[in-house]
């Protein structure tokens, strides 16, 4: 079904231990290594539910990463988890840790990035989570949604030219 993987060795030397690998009929390669050193310039990130598994102390240098390897016309295609309701102790807690719509506004900056929500599903009503919920629910949350943002430079690619 998948056409043949070939690899080869990063050129960047932060991740000289690592591979690249891509579908040969693809332009996809996939990075494996300490993200924090990562040098190589990308067209597209697809951060699935990344920032969330980070601790929140550390989400400035994950953002600061992905600023200065973004090609300029590059796009980030990001998903959060933002707790909304519940106890105290279930609104703190992670990972996940809660990442919300100001907070990923914040950590880009309006002057320079353009933010645009294009999906939010409500993880506790959603068909998709429903074998989830019930652990939610039992470590204490009433709302959680997951929130789905196209972020990229100013004057870069719009969400439609992303996919041609």
């Amino acid at each position: 079904p998948f056409p043949p993987f070939t690899t080869s060795p990063l050129s960047n030397p932060s991740f000289e231990t690592t591979t690249s690998t891509s579908l040969k009929s693809s332009p996809i390669s996939l990075f494996r290594g300490d993200f924090f050193h990562l040098k190589t310039p990308v067209t597209t990130v697809w951060d699935r539910a990344s920032i969330v598994a980070l601790h929140p102390s550390l989400r400035l240098r994950y953002v600061s990463v992905l600023k200065q390897c973004l090609e300029p016309k590059g796009v980030i295609l990001m998903s959060t988890f933002q707790r909304v309701s519940g106890s105290t102790e279930a609104l703190e807690a992670g990972p996940p840790w809660s990442v919300g719509e100001n907070e990923v506004r914040g950590l880009f900056g309006e002057e320079d990035w353009e933010v645009e929500k294009i999906d939010e599903i409500d993880v506790m009503r959603d068909e998709l989570y429903k074998d989830s919920r019930e652990r939610w629910r039992s470590a204490g949350l009433d709302e959680l949604r997951e929130c789905v943002f196209l972020i990229r430079r100013k004057g870069g690619r719009k969400w439609w030219e992303v996919w041609k």
